[in-house]
């Protein structure tokens, strides 16, 4: 059973000279923990910690050691004036993650180590949203686009998750608001590796529309599109999308999410991605339709004038930690979704 996380404390420890060499640095023997025991400040017993070098240096979260293939140990090193200003004032402390991972700087890792860090069975299906906010919760800019809040990191993280993925789905209104374009994998990799796992390229972009309302004119509505709305939708907005798009309408007024992930299954479309917005976040929340969230913490504050993260009734579910990855400025996570 899991034990109940204390308030953390800081932990301090006298610094050795620095600089030395990165790989050369292991914690004092006397911080690691014997098997069983309490760390102070952390609240939980932890089994012996392994400390194994890491490839590279780490300058946003100083002096990290990766311990066991799924845990983190972490000393706060970053007060010494001689390990320099990019790593002043960073610290990480490890609370409880049993099976997260942490590395820094998406940027020193080879593409192929960030695909194994976000691949996931193939052999299972899974639907998996990817959206960046602000620190302060809101998922588009004073613009009213997401795009402003991104950054090179996130761009990356953004374009791996599509290469994994055999169909996007967003919603209508992040379609206009962003003026959505066909999700083609442009970085050479990527192509090569959704090559060699036998997918089409671009990805299936499907979008989610009570109302039809889509200029047929957007880059986005091709051939290979596949728009989806209620039964209470227009006939005369859909007989305009079908001239441009696939559309399949439900049979019901409600948009039952389970029923589209069935249907994309069943034309062999498994590993499915969401991009958003808000509203369609919410609903899939809602009705249990989404396994994990990749989340980018951007460095802005937008306030007011943004758009939540979520609404409603999908605030209330419960999430665990999978892994984080920390960039200059930048925060990516991967939560599991468990329920409410």
């Amino acid at each position: 059973p899991r034990q109940p996380v204390r308030p953390l404390s800081r932990l301090r420890v006298k610094s050795p000279q620095w600089p030395r060499p990165w790989w050369q640095f292991r914690p004092p023997s006397s911080l690691l923990p014997r098997p069983g025991q309490r760390l102070v400040g952390l609240g939980h017993s932890r089994p012996a910690l392994t400390p194994v070098a890491l490839r590279a240096p780490l300058p946003c979260i100083p002096h990290a050691l990766l311990s066991s293939p799924n845990r983190l140990y972490a000393l706060d090193l970053a007060t010494t004036a001689s390990i320099g200003p990019v790593c002043q004032g960073v610290s990480v402390y490890l609370l409880r993650a049993p099976e997260t991972t942490l590395i820094t700087d998406p940027l020193d890792l080879s593409l192929a180590d960030l695909q194994q860090l976000y691949a996931v069975d193939e052999a299972l299906p899974i639907v998996r949203a990817n959206l960046v906010a602000s620190l302060d919760g809101q998922i588009s800019a004073a613009d009213g686009r997401s795009q402003s809040l991104s950054t090179e990191d996130d761009r990356l993280i953004f374009a791996l998750l599509r290469s994994l993925s055999d169909a996007i789905i967003v919603g209508a209104q992040t379609v206009r608001a962003e003026q959505y374009k066909m999700p083609v994998i442009a970085r050479e990799e990527l192509v090569v590796a959704r090559e060699e796992s036998g997918r089409e390229n671009p990805p299936v972009l499907v979008i989610i529309s009570r109302s039809g309302q889509l200029d047929p004119t957007l880059e986005c509505l091709k051939q290979q599109t596949i728009v989806i709305t209620p039964s209470t939708t227009p006939t005369e907005a859909i007989a305009a999308l079908t001239k441009v798009v696939e559309v399949v309408q439900l049979p019901s007024e409600e948009i039952s999410f389970h029923q589209i992930i069935s249907l994309l299954r069943d034309r062999g479309l498994t590993q499915i991605l969401v991009e958003g917005g808000a509203a369609l976040l919410s609903a899939m929340l809602e009705q249990q339709a989404i396994d994990e969230l990749c989340l980018t913490l951007s460095p802005q504050l937008v306030g007011a004038q943004g758009q939540p993260l979520v609404d409603g009734v999908a605030a209330g579910s419960s999430l665990e930690l999978a892994h984080l990855v920390a960039a200059p400025n930048c925060l990516f996570t991967r939560y599991r979704v468990v329920g409410d």
